[in-house]
C-alpha cells in the first residue's frame, strides 16, 4: 500500500523524470498517515498510468514553413485533448492540468512561433488567423484525427473558437 506522501514523491519523480514502475520507498510520516485513515492502495497497472500520464513526450509535426512541436502526456493510442496555449508562452504551461487529468491524454502544442516550434513564414505575424487554423488542420490530419477536443487560454482560447466556428463538425469538445 502507498500513503498519500509516496503517492505524491512519485509524482514528483516523474515530473523530474527519474520515476520507474517501481513500487516508491517509504517516505518520513508514512507511519503517520496509516493512523489518520490516509492510505491508498495503488495496483501496479495503477501506477503504471499514473507514471505514464506524468512523463512527457516530445512530439513534431511537420508543416511547410518547419515543424509544430508539442509536448504529449499520457497514453498516445487514445485521442488526445488539445491544449493551446497563450501568446508568448509554450505548451509547457499545461503540465499541471495534464498531470491532474488522470486518465486523459493530453498533447499540448507550442503554436507557430512559440517555445520549440518553427518560426512563422515571412510575412506573416504569429497571430495570422489564416496560419493558426492552418496549423490545427494539419496537427488534425497529421494526427489522423476526425475531430478534436480543444482546450485554450488567451490567444489559444481564440484560436479554438476560432476552429470551432470555421469547422464545427470536426470540434466536440
Amino acid at each position: 500500500m502507498l500513503s498519500l506522501r509516496s503517492v505524491r514523491a512519485l509524482e514528483a519523480a516523474a515530473v523530474r523524470g527519474k520515476a520507474t514502475a517501481a513500487q516508491p520507498r517509504p517516505q518520513p510520516g508514512d507511519e503517520e498517515d496509516a493512523g489518520r485513515g490516509v492510505r491508498l492502495q495503488a495496483a501496479p497497472d495503477r501506477q503504471a498510468e499514473l507514471l505514464e500520464q506524468l512523463q512527457e513526450r516530445e512530439v513534431r509535426i511537420p508543416v511547410p514553413w518547419g515543424h509544430v512541436a508539442g509536448k504529449w502526456w499520457g497514453r498516445t493510442d487514445r485521442r488526445p485533448l488539445l491544449a493551446l496555449h497563450g501568446w508568448g508562452d509554450n505548451a509547457g504551461s499545461f503540465e499541471r492540468l495534464a498531470g491532474a487529468l488522470r486518465g486523459v491524454p493530453v498533447l499540448a502544442l507550442d503554436l507557430p512561433g512559440h517555445g520549440l516550434s518553427s518560426r512563422v513564414p515571412r510575412g506573416l505575424a504569429p497571430a495570422d488567423r489564416g496560419l493558426l487554423l492552418a496549423t490545427l488542420r494539419r496537427v488534425q490530419r497529421a494526427l489522423g484525427l476526425t475531430s478534436l477536443s480543444l482546450v485554450g487560454h488567451s490567444l489559444g482560447d481564440a484560436v479554438a473558437l476560432l476552429y470551432a466556428a470555421t469547422y464545427p463538425t470536426d470540434v466536440d469538445m
